[in-house]
């Protein structure tokens, strides 16, 4: 028995050497190479982009003295490449899965452990709309884990949104800019609105996420990139015809001024019965309460008058970063919003130095106000 499993391990060896020396892999981005490619194409190993019905795949390629055939690796699906017992081999070590790799199915399925009990329940699905509020303080910073392992803040928004299947997400602080796609922060099943920092500097920016089939209809009817005011506001039409006018806007800490504001609200407020405003607006010289607010200086008091004169009401009464109540969650139509909670970034598991807001929008009262504590 020993003088056949030595060839047999030796042969094994061999081809898992000669695999792995040889192979290159690279996505296929177009439709133009049906034929085969030439002979000398397998042993240059230079361009290895190609085309194949007009499908995204991958394809590895094989030095022609090796093995002169390419190897087709579908999407979802097993390999057609099946040359020896050594697949088969790995396949019965139990641990090896021949395609490897989160569906969306399993995306939108899997609960995140202890954000579990935060997840919306089925009445709550249809009867509200499950809203996030966070500052991201860089969508596209990468962060160094416990595990010195590199991980994308990116990855880490799109791991939140997906897991946790939420209908609306404000993003404060997303420092995009326009060489990152709308399909790059999130690849399917939302409209991306946003606003990227312009005049040449860096930092800022907003965006909303809106889940599709969440509205029938969503227009971006303002985009506001100033020194003073970020923003995006969009009119979302609910089945029932409802319509909502949603922003989110954020507020450099070194403004000085509202007139910025004051502009943009009295440009698109008059014109909506219902508003839903989330963002960050460094203002922490204002006392929010229950009932009511404490201004200090003119700035906080600009401010605080323009929410009055629109009848509209702050209902974020915890610290969203360090003592201070940075983030806020405006709206005048107070009786349909639950705001359940704030959270630390990291128990969602992002990177930030703001909290995050948790809230519903629904069409029945009553309005519950947040306690003053993190979690209800």
């Amino acid at each position: 028995m020993n003088k056949f499993l030595i060839p047999f391990v030796l042969l094994n060896i061999i081809l898992v050497y000669l695999l792995t020396v040889s192979v290159e892999v690279g996505p296929i981005i177009d439709d133009s190479c049906k034929e085969p490619l030439p002979k000398d194409f397998y042993g240059t190993m230079r361009d290895w982009h190609c085309i194949i019905n007009n499908r995204k795949r991958f394809v590895v390629f094989i030095q022609s003295k090796y093995l002169n055939r390419r190897i087709h690796y579908y999407s979802n699906c097993q390999t057609t490449f099946n040359p020896t017992v050594l697949s088969s081999h790995l396949l019965m070590c139990g641990d090896i899965h021949p395609n490897p790799g989160p569906t969306m199915a399993n995306i939108n399925s899997t609960s995140r452990g202890n954000l579990g009990s935060r997840k919306q329940n089925p009445e709550q699905k249809h009867s509200s709309l499950f809203c996030m509020c966070m500052n991201a303080r860089s969508l596209k910073k990468t962060l160094l884990t416990p595990e010195n392992l590199h991980v994308s803040n990116l990855i880490k928004f799109q791991e939140l949104v997906y897991s946790e299947s939420i209908d609306v997400m404000f993003v404060t602080e997303t420092w995009l800019n326009s060489d990152i796609s709308d399909r790059e922060i999130l690849p399917i099943g939302y409209d991306i609105y946003r606003t990227d920092r312009s005049l040449g500097r860096s930092g800022g920016g907003v965006l909303i996420a809106i889940k599709q089939d969440t509205f029938i209809n969503c227009n971006q009817i303002s985009s506001v990139s100033m020194k003073n005011l970020e923003a995006v506001a969009i009119e979302c039409t609910l089945p029932n015809l409802t319509k909502w006018l949603v922003v989110c806007c954020y507020r450099p800490p070194d403004s000085n001024d509202m007139s910025d504001f004051r502009s943009f609200a009295d440009k698109l407020f008059p014109v909506y019965d219902k508003i839903l405003i989330a963002g960050d607006f460094n203002l922490p010289n204002i006392s929010w309460t229950d009932s009511n607010y404490t201004a200090t200086g003119s700035l906080n008091q600009n401010f605080c008058d323009v929410l009055d004169d629109y009848f509209m009401s702050q209902l974020c009464l915890v610290p969203t970063r360090e003592s201070t109540i940075l983030d806020l969650l405006i709206t005048n139509q107070p009786e349909h919003i639950t705001l359940t909670a704030v959270h630390p970034p990291a128990e969602l598991g992002m990177n930030s130095d703001h909290n995050i807001i948790i809230s519903y929008t629904s069409k029945s009262p009553p309005h519950q106000v947040l306690s003053p504590q993190t979690n209800v």
